[in-house]
């Protein structure tokens, strides 16, 4: 039954330093139609305390759910659906907050449009690049048919992956059976995908609506079984679905954009793990798909040698640009090959000043003759557009195009 117009889901945990910021930013709002369900999972810190305060002094906005063991946050998302009572669900990381008029603004749009089934919100964040509005402007109309909107995302090679960039129409999570899977990390990537799958249409709502905080300590850049585990369980997902779906092209085509993203988040994973922990992963995959992981892991590792053996690396001082995941896998494998990066530079704050394999990250004004001809700078990250960007600003600051490459898996 649906006795508010939002639905506000915030899963929470130890985020005392964040939380009474992004239950203000939903309060302070001059729209009321909403009702706010914290999930509180099992947090150590002062989170509970002052989560309670504020159900204490909004009884009639906010349910206050106290997990018995620590779920993660799809799981304790899920339960916020269970007792969901609002028209549209948005989904709002503890740490991140709800910009000013952003609820009034989107439910005009709402209304206006029709009631789509889902709602792609203009974000704001931390990190570089800190607006998604350019990508938003790939779609010229407002109100978008799921097989335009997913034509576009193939075609611009654009893949919004969290829940919080999205409001999703109640019924639709509910006639679909839609939840967030059970794993660690990733587990936004499998909901989104089924959402933009069985909605029939979609609303870009291109005014400010939330912003978003990263943290170079988040889940999303844990290594481990668990984090591997996770990306194998979506890439297994995407691939039943895309038989499932093999007669319509057009959803089919967006699986396939969508499981080579996968893949490629999967083979990072992969080649951070040591050798017992890739034995207990392999012991948790079926029999049948342990040699496809093997050809994964191998095949990435092929690819990195074939590009230090046809450009002469060993001779080049290398610098590696983006910190990350993928960067850190980058070095295990060169080092693996003897091959010591000494310096890695990135612009994104939340990574600046910040060592990844115990190598400092610094921001590009702070490097001092990047435009020797004995560097070799190598970008690192997935997004063709990103490398782009970063090969534009490289070539302004002089460097030749011989002393840039790009990687990715």
């Amino acid at each position: 039954m649906e006795k508010f117009f939002f639905t506000i889901i915030v899963p929470v945990y130890n985020s005392e330093k964040f939380i009474k910021k992004c239950i203000s930013s939903i309060l302070n709002q001059n729209f009321f139609d909403y009702e706010i369900i914290i999930i509180n999972d099992c947090s150590t810190d002062a989170s509970n305390r002052i989560c309670s305060t504020f159900r204490q002094d909004n009884l009639n906005k906010i349910k206050l759910i106290k997990n018995d063991k620590n779920l993660g946050a799809g799981q304790s998302r899920n339960l916020g659906l269970k007792y969901a009572s609002g028209k549209y669900i948005i989904f709002l990381d503890s740490d991140d907050y709800l910009l000013e008029n952003s609820l009034n603004s989107l439910e005009k749009n709402i209304k206006k449009k029709n009631y789509p089934d889902v709602i792609l919100n203009h974000i704001i964040q931390n990190k570089n690049p800190i607006s998604n509005i350019k990508e938003l402007n790939y779609f010229s109309e407002k109100k978008l048919s799921k097989s335009k909107f997913l034509k576009i995302l193939s075609q611009k090679n654009y893949l919004p992956n969290e829940c919080w960039r999205i409001v999703v129409s109640s019924n639709l999570i509910a006639e679909n059976k839609i939840v967030f899977k059970k794993i660690k990390i990733a587990e936004d990537a499998s909901f989104i995908f089924k959402i933009f799958i069985y909605m029939k249409n979609i609303l870009i709502n291109k005014n400010k609506f939330l912003f978003h905080s990263s943290r170079h300590d988040s889940l999303k850049y844990t290594i481990g079984v668990d984090s591997a585990f996770a990306y194998y369980t979506v890439l297994t997902e995407l691939q039943e679905y895309q038989k499932k779906f093999k007669k319509n092209k057009v959803i089919r085509n967006y699986l396939k954009f969508k499981i080579n993203n996968i893949i490629s988040n999967l083979k990072i994973y992969l080649s951070l793990l040591n050798k017992k922990q890739l034995e207990i992963l392999i012991k948790k995959i079926k029999k049948s798909r342990r040699n496809f992981i093997l050809l994964i892991i191998k095949d990435m590792e092929d690819k990195l040698i074939k590009l230090i053996n046809s450009k002469n690396i060993l001779q080049k001082k290398i610098v590696i640009y983006c910190a990350g995941v993928m960067t850190q896998s980058f070095i295990k494998i060169l080092k693996k090959k003897n091959i010591k990066i000494t310096n890695i530079i990135d612009d994104d704050p939340i990574w600046v000043g910040k060592r990844l394999m115990k190598i400092k990250v610094k921001k590009i004004s702070n490097y001092n003759n990047l435009n020797n001809n004995n560097n070799l700078i190598i970008i690192c990250n997935h997004s063709q557009k990103v490398i782009q960007d970063i090969k534009a600003k490289l070539l302004k600051l002089k460097l030749s195009r011989k002393q840039i490459l790009s990687f990715s898996y």
